[in-house]
């Protein structure tokens, strides 16, 4: 009993200690709630938990006298709320959706996002649709369909007429893979498929949206390879860049340069303050009449939202803003600019309105990394840095910058290699090298000249500034590439279970979230994230209806003639490129003394129905296994124990046989 009183204490002197850093953690707490809403595997009834949004905010009333007792109550509000506002969110998103495969159907629609890929064809997005001339409630709100290389592509806002072929959006095959019918539910996309035919334009825009004017004017100056990073500094489209060439900027470790992110909006933003200030101090009666360091900070801020705009408003551009916008406020009004609880805010505001945003890749990297930086800037990781800075020489003060770069890119590139271990299944070894090599290029040359350019285009006179900047970007291409090439560039590791990953995030958070030497205690469930990939037990059999896989006794897999995009997706959550391939009809496998078989095709389901240990079959034997329609199936055998699991087989407003919801249907 003793122990236990000492324990007490110990954790109420450990809180109030860290009084001021608790509200810090009730973002955690909100998002924590969204997190367990998207991880459940069926939908619960939105009645019970308005009911536990109501249950909350009487308890977090009901301990209102008691001060532990109500920092308790509160972050159980905050858990529900986060919860409470994610079902809301997926439900006021609710639409139609195609529920099976259809037959060849002329679709009509207006274009509403268009994206070319690398191999000359083109992704359309349409809405205001209508199905073999009728719309009718059952008919989607938006579908994606893929061009043929050889269709010509409409432009953005065309009405548009086209066979094509349409499913329902697929979901996932793999435990950590990407799970594009949750993704396509929140853009409210009810459908994907292939056209059929060759488009036919019956109506056109009225006028070419300012995205795409930039888009043919940078794709009119300069060569397509720098052409393509241009346009997806500029206008947020990243789609058309060469894979090859992707792949060489994510295993540089430098991607983060291609997404619209902290480092474009924050040189927009600094580029635009300094000139304005410049100006504005021109005058000497405004100097003295009026504060020209804000009214360069609401001009910078108006310069980096339209920046965000013309991107496209991605995730991390959004973050980025938000945090813009607590510096430049902060500026306006004599408060300090960085923080945590910045950071903190800003994720709550996000989530607060977009709570899917929590599971994108991008939300997650770019607070990771911002959250690190602060926190280690914070607790004064640069002093020697700054102390050469200080010195009175000018190899001092370079030797200054790099070590920035290279502590910047440091930090940064360990906060966010959980995600990419658990994500993108590898980890960029010399991110360092491609960092150093690359940023400065990017932020002292090809910003300012593509920001310039743009500035530039009314006038007619932004040519040499395109060609500028893509001289520039072809320097950063060709770093990217030659760190690339480098032995041992990329480290492939298994994929991260998903406890891996909580650890790393809960260790992350520990560390940025508290104050003094506790806070070291988080790097213990960070680094053991990194060993949960060889920890964790992996399938022997991994199937779907078209395609499956089977591990040998040397941890090769080998694979039937199928999808090749699944089949890359399981090769990559083993961290592995090597596989063998087979055409069986029917496939045999044996461990522990069990036999198993997977069909391919009716005729092998008939003939081996009742035969063998265990049957796998599509369809033809009765007493075998069903393969599910959707999603795959993953068997786990362990000293003659089978274990199945179906991944992507929850029952979700986003899985393809979940009706459309209705205010019934909401209790």
């Amino acid at each position: 009993m003793q122990s236990f009183y000492v324990l007490r204490f110990a954790v109420t002197d450990f809180f109030a200690a860290q009084a001021d850093r608790l509200i810090f953690w009730l973002p955690v707490a909100f998002g924590a709630g969204i997190g367990v809403y998207f991880g459940l595997q069926s939908e619960p009834f939105y009645l019970h938990t308005c009911f536990a949004l109501l249950f909350a905010a009487f308890f977090q009333w009901d301990c209102r006298k008691s001060p532990e007792a109500r920092i308790f109550a509160l972050f159980v509000l905050m858990f529900v709320s986060g919860f409470f506002v994610a079902q809301t969110r997926t439900i006021a998103l609710s639409r139609e959706n195609v529920k099976a495969r259809m037959k060849t159907t002329l679709v009509s629609g207006t274009v509403e996002k268009v994206v070319r890929l690398p191999d000359l064809k083109a992704r359309l997005v349409l809405k205001d649709l209508a199905f073999g001339g009728k719309a009718d409630w059952r008919t989607p709100e938006k579908v994606r369909l893929n061009l043929p290389a050889e269709s010509a592509v409409p432009d953005t806002g065309d009405k548009i007429e086209v066979k094509a072929l349409l499913s329902p959006p697929m979901p996932k095959t793999d435990k950590s893979g990407y799970d594009s019918a949750r993704a396509l539910y929140f853009e409210k996309i009810g459908g994907t498929g292939f056209a059929r035919s060759p488009v036919k334009v019956i109506g056109k825009a009225p006028s070419t949206t300012m995205r795409r004017k930039i888009a043919k004017r940078i794709e009119s100056v300069l060569p397509p390879r720098a052409a393509n990073i241009a346009k997806a500094l500029v206008t947020g489209e990243s789609k058309e860049i060469d894979p090859a060439l992707a792949d060489a900027y994510r295993n540089a470790g430098i991607a983060h340069i291609l997404a619209v992110s902290g480092l474009h909006m924050t040189l927009i933003a600094g580029f635009v303050f300094f000139l304005v200030r410049s100006l504005l101090a021109l005058s000497v009666t405004v100097s003295l009449r009026f504060s020209s360091k804000k009214i360069a900070a609401f001009c910078a801020l108006a310069a980096t939202f339209c920046y965000l705009r013309l991107a496209g408003t991605p995730i991390s551009g959004v973050r980025a803003f938000i945090m813009l916008s607590f510096v430049l406020g902060a500026v306006f009004f004599g408060r300090r600019a960085l923080s945590v609880a910045n950071v903190c805010w800003a994720a709550f505001l996000i989530l607060l309105f977009m709570p899917e945003a929590l599971l994108s890749v991008s939300f997650q990297l770019s607070f990771a990394a911002v959250a690190a930086l602060i926190c280690a800037y914070e607790a004064g990781i640069d002093k020697a840095v700054r102390r050469l800075e200080q010195r009175e020489s000018v190899l001092l003060y370079l030797l200054a910058f790099v070590l920035g770069i290279l502590l910047t890119s440091l930090i940064a590139g360990i906060a966010t290699a959980p995600f990419a271990a658990y994500h993108f299944k590898r980890i960029a070894n010399y991110t360092l090298l491609g960092n150093l090599l690359t940023t400065t290029a990017a932020a002292a040359w090809v910003m300012p000249c593509l920001f310039a350019a743009v500035m530039l285009m009314p006038f007619g006179a932004d040519a040499p500034l395109w060609k500028l900047a893509g001289i520039g970007i072809e320097t950063v291409n060709r770093a990217a590439e030659f760190t690339a090439s480098l032995p041992h560039s990329v480290t492939l590791v298994p994929a991260m279970p998903f406890y891996g990953l909580m650890g790393a995030v809960f260790g992350g958070l520990w560390v940025c979230l508290w104050r003094g030497k506790v806070r070291l205690l988080g790097f213990i469930p960070f680094c053991f994230a990194f060993f949960t990939p060889y920890l964790a037990v992996k399938p022997d059999m991994m199937m779907t209806k078209n395609l499956a896989a089977f591990r040998q006794s040397d941890g090769v897999l080998s694979f039937t003639k199928g999808d090749k995009f699944t089949r890359s997706s399981w090769l990559s959550s083993a961290g592995a490129t090597d596989f063998t391939e087979t055409a069986c009809a029917l496939c045999l496998y044996e461990k522990d003394g069990v036999l198993f078989a997977y069909a391919r095709t009716k005729t092998a389901a008939k003939q081996a129905c009742g035969t063998i240990d265990v049957l796998f079959v599509k369809s033809g034997c009765e007493q075998a296994v069903q393969l599910p329609e959707t999603g795959a199936l993953f068997v786990y055998v362990e000293n003659g124990k089978i274990r199945t699991e179906h991944i992507g087989g929850e029952h979700r407003p986003w899985s393809p046989s979940y009706p459309s919801i209705r205010f019934k249907n909401l209790f």
